[in-house]
């Protein structure tokens, strides 16, 4: 076996993975070898997680005031202007921003359970040092959050446009 994964090593041809049970296939000579991979998951300690909970939910919380902020542009814009395109403009942005609250609120849920779930070890981990436990990154949840930074900007900064056109 070890030659086998000698050759393998030695003279790759092909190199395929199967993400369901985590194998890379060689095929040397015309003869399939199958390797166990070892996936490594980014990893963060349990305090700096918890911090960037309270973080995400601390910005999620600051662009909900400022949406309620924008509504309110967006209000006396509608008091200046009567125009047929303007109105339609702001029932667009009134839309968008109700749609950024439902999903502000959808990620502080996500957070809040994922927090609890952190809690939950804790708890069972008591005793144990914490900065010495490394947890899954939950790169979901953090694409989820960045993936909302970058739509968030993108609307605030068509708002601005907007409101500047208005003026």
């Amino acid at each position: 076996m070890q030659n086998r994964q000698a050759a393998c090593a030695g003279k790759l041809r092909k190199l395929s993975l199967r993400k369901d049970d985590a194998h890379v296939r060689c095929l040397v000579n015309g003869v399939f070898l199958k390797h166990k991979l070892s996936i490594m998951f980014p990893t963060i300690t349990i305090p700096k997680l918890h911090r960037e909970h309270h973080l995400w939910v601390n910005e999620l919380n600051f662009c909900k005031e400022e949406i309620a902020i924008f509504e309110k542009h967006l209000e006396g814009l509608v008091n200046k202007n009567s125009a047929v395109a303007v109105r339609a403009q702001v029932e667009h942005f009134q839309n968008q921003f109700i749609r950024e609250k439902e999903v502000i609120d959808e990620l502080r849920h996500k957070l809040n359970v994922s927090e609890r779930q952190l809690a939950g070890f804790v708890r069972e981990l008591s005793g144990l040092g914490l900065e010495s436990i490394r947890m899954d990154n939950h790169s979901k949840l953090r694409d989820e959050v960045k993936t909302f930074r970058k739509i968030y900007t993108e609307l605030k900064e068509a708002f601005r446009r907007f409101e500047a056109d208005c003026r």
